[in-house]
């Protein structure tokens, strides 16, 4: 589960808190990583061959992400924090790094600026 706190983002596990980022942080990175972005659907077929093709079927450019709207969305519950450990019978932690993800449907809510284009 992922929360926020005063200027903290904190992931639980089990009631627990594992994690935690000062929203300051979150934000630098949001501006310099996702400042503009576009998202693709997807559609995908067999060829008579039976090889898989994919068409692009939309595309979704934004631009201005927000740490006010990533903020909300934590609170709704569309992001998420998963973390990547592994344990290996030697017992040391390997850390294989953490991915920020948003439900699909609320990508766009993130970003002050988006345009859908279809191609279907």
């Amino acid at each position: 589960m992922l929360r926020t706190e005063g200027d903290t983002f904190r992931a639980y596990r089990n009631g627990e808190p594992v994690l935690e980022y000062d929203a300051e942080v979150i934000e630098a990175a949001l501006l310099s990583k996702h400042s503009q972005t576009a998202f693709l659907d997807l559609a995908t077929a067999r060829d008579d061959a039976g090889r898989e093709t994919c068409s692009v079927t939309s595309v979704t450019y934004c631009k201005h992400a927000s740490i006010l709207r990533l903020r909300k969305l934590v609170e709704a519950g569309d992001a998420y924090l998963d973390l990547t450990l592994s344990q290996p019978p030697d017992g040391k932690l390997k850390d294989h790094g953490f991915l920020w993800r948003l439900r699909t449907e609320a990508i766009e809510r993130l970003y002050l600026e988006s345009r859908r284009d279809s191609r279907a």
